[in-house]
């Protein structure tokens, strides 16, 4: 049911998300549907939990040391190798971190954290606000290299990954080398 819920996210944005949907798109019946859920707020919050049990279990798997001992590019293959999986298996999560609600925020918070923490020991000229613009501009790259598909000339995922990382270093680098907040 919530794997059919982030399919109607991404397909259909909050306002497509019903219960009568939810139920269709996963083969339920609606009384089935309403033994879990009785609104759409509920089914919503219930995808949101599980994407943000997965952003942190990734995190926490992929973090080998302390962020604030990487250098940019390690940084980067950090980032991506932990938020780039979960955005693969996850299609709403770029939605989601677009806000349907104040249960949203909490999810965005989490995913922009470790980039957050890195820019605190690497940029310190950053004032918070800065910074918190910085790992949402960070965080929005990676969606976007993990959302890039081949093109019709052959281009490989793979390829788009590695622009997406070099992209991604060159935006930390320029943020850390600023002297000017």
């Amino acid at each position: 049911m919530l794997d059919a819920a982030e399919l109607i996210v991404v397909d259909g944005g909050y306002e497509a998300l019903t219960l009568t949907a939810v139920a269709k798109r996963s083969g339920s019946s609606i009384g089935s549907l309403y033994r879990f859920f009785s609104s759409k707020e509920q089914v919503l919050e219930a995808v949101v939990g599980r994407l943000a049990a997965a952003v942190e279990t990734s995190a926490t798997a992929a973090r080998l040391q302390a962020l604030d001992e990487l250098s940019v590019r390690e940084f980067v293959t950090y980032a991506t190798d932990w938020i780039a999986p979960v955005l693969a298996r996850h299609p709403a999560l770029p939605a989601l971190l677009r806000h349907f609600g104040d249960y949203c925020e909490p999810l965005e918070e989490l995913a922009m954290e470790p980039i957050r923490t890195f820019l605190e020991s690497h940029a310190t000229h950053l004032k918070p606000k800065s910074r918190n613009l910085t790992a949402r501009m960070a965080l929005k790259i990676i969606e976007g290299g993990v959302a890039l598909r081949p093109d019709p000339s052959g281009a490989s995922i793979r390829a788009a990954l590695r622009e997406m990382r070099l992209a991604l270093e060159a935006y930390l680098e320029a943020k850390i080398a600023e002297t000017v907040d």
